[in-house]
């Protein structure tokens, strides 16, 4: 796999955009860069994608609409709650590139998405420290 960047360095791969595609993909690219800058940049079917554990976000602007992938089916809920006139896959959600108002709905989205990794990552660590203290402390009995 190769990086976003790489991606985007490809003469071919901006040329089939065209400007509003170019708009939605170009915004969407620099928020994941600057607000989420600890999830992994990578690409996923010639999308640009980011993982951060188990958790990705994945997007695409083609044929007149902007489609955003989340694995995250709570987060997919509230898109469906909030999006009402969208088209909604499984764990897609797809509308069209003149709506660019919706744009912050789905910065919202990967914000959420991202808060509740960290929230998962912080119970873990504190539950394995919480194991190894209590091994600790029998050792020391």
């Amino acid at each position: 796999m190769e990086t976003v960047s790489e991606l985007l360095q490809r003469l071919e791969y901006l040329q089939h955009f065209n400007r509003e595609e170019r708009i939605w993909m170009g915004t969407m690219v620099s928020f994941m860069r600057r607000h989420l800058p600890n999830w992994q940049e990578t690409t996923f079917c010639c999308m640009p994608a980011y993982r951060n554990g188990h958790h990705y976000i994945a997007f695409y602007a083609s044929r007149g609409s902007f489609a955003f992938y989340i694995n995250d089916s709570g987060e997919w809920l509230h898109l469906k709650e909030q999006l009402s006139h969208a088209e909604f896959g499984k764990r897609s959600v797809r509308v069209p590139l003149e709506n660019t108002a919706v744009i912050p709905v789905f910065f919202d989205a990967c914000c959420s998405v991202s808060r509740r990794v960290n929230r998962i990552k912080k119970r873990a660590q504190s539950t394995n420290f919480l194991k190894n203290d209590s091994v600790a402390k029998k050792l020391l009995r």
